[in-house]
């Protein structure tokens, strides 16, 4: 097998400041009771620089607004406006300036997330540039780019039936292009988040007609891998429903609300959860949530503890209801001791495959690289997480936040978190390959296919998680439990 060193590293693999091709071009705005810098300055000054964007200044040299091609088409033309309209009515404002430091891949997430297709770079408060998808993505067909465009003209899941192929692709892309194997995760998260996004929109326009728009407010979270955006290939559903107000029309309209969503998601691949975990048996308003939560915080049992683990991974994608009564359950969480405790026994279930003389135990030549490692990490970040009061995101800040709290030493969570890029690398190195053979695609590597260096690597990734586990099992007293 190759390592992602073996490809050459593209425009993903560097910082955004490298992918800034010129200066940028600036507009400045002139000062109250001068002539307006119109739509017409504006597009001239594009046609004679041959961008697609000016920036707009004012005293300072960080721009004040921005104006894209897209924005003459859509804020322009498609409104009948003048070419005299002054800029400052179409421009975008106030601009975003990210640290030119960044990597491309997260150049890339923000571009994604946002929606947008130009990226401010700045430096100190100095402007350095502008990136956009096409610098990221050069020479790359199979793009987040694209795919993301794919998703956003869709009128149907229908239109969507390739998508996980063209994620398998697109991770394919990323990979050799070499992007770190947890970037490439949020990257797919994102992908995920505007499919629901869509599919969602499209079902409000759908329940319009006959039900109206949305009788209260609501929240689309995501579960498990995908609310912790740790995700390469599709995998299965994990998502739920949350509402305000609980009616009858509440119930009724949220109901085929998830309905048609999830029906959207396994048109486009997604299988369903085996474990029920979907909006369409997940469909509750908000004070039920909330109550759900304080009982399995309150008593326990295994499962309720296995609920907790995933539900406690949640992540918005859509919707705007007010969440902060689920997150102030999870935070009172910290304050009991028998549910941290038992929290952290249910974590600690899975255990790396470690044998005689702490020797790598091979099933039938392979290991499990989630059950055997991602699983144990990531159990253990999210309950250093509720112990640490700080429940959301991935893992690997998990892990940081943590040890920033002092609930884990900084060494612990480092080892634990490269014990985790390792573990998740391998994985995904080896899915491609599967992928390429035409084989099924597990979280098995085969053991005697791994290099010497690998090997001794992963049988050190192990060995960390179970010193670690069994620090943290005395810490809490998990033997004593019941």
């Amino acid at each position: 097998m190759k390592d992602t060193k073996d490809f050459p590293t593209s425009e993903l693999g560097r910082r955004a400041r490298e992918l800034v091709r010129r200066r940028p071009v600036t507009l400045r705005l002139p000062a109250e009771g001068e002539p307006p810098v119109t739509v017409r300055d504006v597009a001239r000054r594009m046609d004679a620089e041959r961008v697609s964007s000016v920036l707009l200044v004012e005293d300072g040299e960080l721009p004040v607004g921005i104006i894209t091609d897209r924005d003459l088409r859509s804020r322009v033309l498609a409104h009948g406006l003048g070419a005299d309209t002054p800029a400052r009515r179409i421009m975008t404002a106030p601009v975003e300036c990210l640290d030119a430091a960044i990597p491309g891949a997260e150049a890339l997430l923000q571009l994604l997330r946002s929606g947008r297709h130009h990226l401010v770079l700045e430096d100190g408060g100095r402007l350095v540039g502008v990136v956009t998808y096409s610098d990221l993505l050069r020479g790359h067909l199979q793009s987040p780019a694209a795919l993301l465009e794919s998703i956003a003209a869709a009128s149907s899941a229908g239109d969507l039936a390739d998508y996980a192929d063209r994620v398998a692709a697109t991770v394919e892309t990323l990979h050799r292009s070499g992007v770190e194997a947890t970037d490439i995760g949020r990257v797919v998260a994102a992908l995920n988040d505007a499919l629901a996004s869509r599919l969602l929109a499209q079902a409000e326009s759908e329940l319009e007609p006959a039900s109206g728009p949305p009788p209260c407010a609501w929240a689309w979270i995501v579960l498990g891998s995908e609310g912790r955006q740790e995700q390469s290939f599709l995998t299965d559903q994990d998502n739920a429903l949350i509402y305000e107000d609980d009616s009858e029309e509440g119930r009724a309209y949220f109901a085929a609300l998830a309905g048609r969503v999830v029906d959207g998601l396994l048109a486009a691949g997604f299988p369903p959860c085996p474990g029920g975990y979907m909006a369409t048996s997940w469909c509750l308003p908000r004070d039920r949530w909330v109550r759900r939560f304080a009982a399995w915080i309150e008593q326990p049992e295994p499962e309720s503890l296995m609920r907790a683990m995933n539900f406690f991974d949640w992540r918005r994608v859509a919707g705007g209801l007010d969440l902060e009564p689920l997150e102030d359950v999870v935070r009172r969480a910290a304050g009991n001791r028998l549910f941290v405790a038992q929290l952290a026994r249910a974590s600690m279930r899975k255990r790396p495959p470690l044998g005689l003389f702490r020797r790598i135990v091979a099933d039938g030549g392979h290991v499990d690289l989630k059950s055997g490692a991602l699983m144990p990490v990531s159990g253990l970040a999210r309950l250093f997480a509720v112990e640490a009061l700080e429940r959301g995101g991935s893992t690997l800040r998990r892990l940081e936040r943590a040890a920033a709290a002092g609930v884990v030493s900084e060494d612990g969570a480092e080892v634990l978190a490269e014990a985790f890029r390792f573990a998740f690398a391998l994985r995904l190195r080896t899915q491609l390959a599967d992928r390429r053979g035409g084989r099924p695609i597990s979280n098995l590597v085969v053991l005697d296919r791994l290099s010497a260096g690998e090997r001794s690597q992963l049988r050190q990734s192990f060995l960390a998680i179970d010193r670690l586990q069994k620090v943290t099992g005395q810490r809490l007293g998990t033997s004593q439990l019941g």
